[in-house]
């Protein structure tokens, strides 16, 4: 499958990058910051870090995602994958209603002890694809990767 970076930032692809080198680490195959990058630019359809990192260094623009559009981020900092069951410009110009159904429910209650399922979600995103509403550590409650 390949990945696209369509609302992906650069920080977005670094956090990629890292979750794949950790991933890597688990399974005993360390991997070194720039085979990372490289590795997620090829998983991207991109030859080179380079080059995708100048495509994500283009405003991405939310205004291409449709109804029925398959999509992955993150959301509470959980990751999920899911489909756009509608998404409608916001009356101020500045971004766009979306609502998700996600493939899997999302525990958005960082505690084990805890749990608080998801499955549905509407967020006001920006053109970015991220929200503008942020956690107690600044992170977006929603960002959309493709």
């Amino acid at each position: 499958m390949m990945l696209s970076p369509t609302f992906a930032t650069l920080a977005t692809l670094k956090a990629r990058a890292a979750r794949l080198r950790a991933a890597a680490a688990a399974e005993g195959r360390p991997m070194g910051h720039s085979t990372s990058l490289e590795a997620l630019a090829h998983a991207c359809g991109c030859r080179d870090w380079n080059t995708l990192s100048i495509r994500a260094a283009k405003a991405p623009d939310a205004s291409v995602l449709r109804s029925g559009d398959h999509v992955a981020g993150t959301y509470l900092h959980q990751w999920f994958t899911g489909v756009v069951r509608s998404i409608d410009p916001l009356q101020s110009g500045a971004g766009y209603r979306v609502s998700l159904k996600f493939d899997a429910p999302v525990d958005v209650i960082p505690f084990e002890s805890m749990s608080n399922l998801r499955q549905h979600v509407t967020v006001d995103i920006g053109a970015d694809g991220c929200s503008p509403d942020r956690t107690s550590d600044g992170t977006p409650h929603l960002v959309l990767e493709l």
